[in-house]
């Protein structure tokens, strides 16, 4: 099983994956909570790009996921 990002740090998420794991005999281990980050700091350093090249979007802006940055353009 497998199991990263920001929600891997989840202590009782972790536990019950755990659990799970060991009821389905599979082999479960996490990673050390340092480096269960999400991209909170990369998604702030992408908008500051963007505002720092002078572009702005309305707050109407609609959001979608998986799209790379060059779309923004």
């Amino acid at each position: 099983m497998y199991l990263a990002g920001g929600v891997a740090a989840n202590g009782r998420l972790r536990e019950r994956i755990a659990d799970e794991a060991g009821r389905r005999k599979l082999h479960f281990l996490p990673p050390e909570r340092v480096y269960c980050t999400d991209n909170a700091a990369m998604i702030a350093y992408a908008g500051w790009c963007h505002l720092a090249a002078g572009r702005t979007d309305p707050l109407s802006l609609d959001s979608f996921a998986r799209a790379p940055l060059a779309s923004w353009r």
